[in-house]
């Protein structure tokens, strides 16, 4: 029989042992309830320091990419060696003193191969062609009297030779794949500020040329930032190939309004091909002056004969004015420029068949195409 001091003794132990296990449960909850709501508070924390319009992860994702600067640093490094500073000394007569002066004409071009070739624009040049002096400045500084290896008016492009080799070539690309939006660095040295770079897009393609007599109706048009002195300088995109001729751009007041255009290199290549095989550039011609012809949907439906030149290759063939031009050699031409880009570039002597539309019916004729120089030799009489 247990006494009652024993039996208060095992009372309260198990008071104490209830007691100590309530306050583990206790500790438990406790800690679990302030365990959550630590975590509320550090979650609150983190959700503080994040925006609620996600520029927070905007941010950590934009922090792991790429430096796109770096890009650009990339392509300038490898352009710079290869552009060159152009400068064409002619002699005119001054009308106030009567005296013969210097006039020089300043822009830019690139090395085209390593051995000495140089592309710039005709207009740089032309005043220096016949008895001035051109004048080569790479990237080093150093500068050499250049030789006119030929000239083509017709593209406005020119080909220069200066006596060194082994220089750094620029990188020629594709025109052909050029699409509007690209990206693009233009080089040059305008208003006499030597190797300077801008940079924009690829705002147009198929623009006409600045010279009605040009036979290039595919124009890049960028809205990279160009003056004078930046023409001849290479239009290159995020790879590092130059894609097109910096040649001329459209101002009110001279100096850039985002409409620069160029050259594409496809154009300059054959060109260049040309001129340092043949020593000139043979454009096709038909000996036609044709205009867009628009149906009634508003869509473009043909190259329209407007004048045939006397005894050219389209008067041979028949033609008449009025005819519609719709194809050469299977491809079909909805507008002059396409017109004027099958035909000009066939080898003089080659022979076309042309698909043309007269009072509702298609026809088809060959010709003969012509040296577009010729014809216009002959259009000049």
């Amino acid at each position: 029989m247990t006494s009652p001091r024993t039996s208060r003794a095992v009372w309260i132990l198990l008071a104490l042992l209830a007691s100590l296990l309530c306050g583990i449960a206790l500790r438990i909850g406790v800690e679990g309830e302030g365990a959550g709501e630590g975590d509320g508070e550090r979650d609150a924390t983190s959700r503080s320091s994040t925006p609620r319009d996600g520029r927070g992860d905007a941010a950590r994702r934009l922090s792991s990419l790429p430096d796109p600067g770096e890009v650009y640093r990339l392509v300038v490094d490898l352009t710079l060696p290869s552009l060159v500073s152009i400068d064409a000394i002619s002699e005119s007569i001054s009308p106030f003193t009567r005296r013969v002066e210097e006039v020089h004409t300043l822009g830019a071009g690139f090395i085209a191969d390593a051995a000495g070739s140089v592309l710039t624009v005709h207009h740089v040049v032309a005043d220096a062609v016949e008895s001035g002096k051109i004048f080569v400045t790479l990237h080093d500084g150093k500068s050499y009297l250049a030789r006119v290896v030929g000239v083509d008016e017709f593209t406005d492009l020119a080909v220069l030779k200066i006596p060194v080799e082994g220089l750094p070539a620029a990188a020629l690309g594709d025109s052909d794949a050029v699409r509007v939006g690209d990206v693009v660095l233009a080089f040059g040295n305008p208003l006499d500020f030597r190797e300077t770079v801008t940079h924009g897009i690829v705002s147009g393609t198929g623009r006409p040329a600045l010279d009605v007599r040009s036979v290039e109706d595919n124009m890049i048009q960028t809205d990279a930032a160009m003056n004078q002195g930046n023409s001849g300088g290479p239009l290159v995109d995020v790879r590092g190939r130059v894609i097109g001729v910096n040649d001329y751009i459209a101002s009110p007041t001279g100096m850039s309004a985002g409409l620069g255009f160029t050259i594409p290199i496809n154009t300059a290549k054959k060109v260049l091909r040309d001129i340092s095989e043949k020593g000139h550039v043979a454009w096709g011609s038909l000996g036609v002056s044709v205009a867009d012809l628009v149906d009634d949907a508003g869509e473009l439906a043909g190259a329209q004969v407007v004048n045939i030149t006397s005894g050219s290759p389209a008067q041979r063939a028949g033609l008449r004015r009025g005819d519609v031009i719709v194809g050469v050699d299977g491809s079909p031409v909805r507008a002059v420029r396409e017109l004027r880009a099958l035909t000009s570039s066939k080898e003089p002597g080659t022979r076309v068949s042309i698909a043309y539309v007269r009072d509702g019916t298609e026809h088809r004729v060959s010709a003969e195409v012509t040296d577009r120089r010729r014809i216009m030799s002959e259009s000049d009489r």
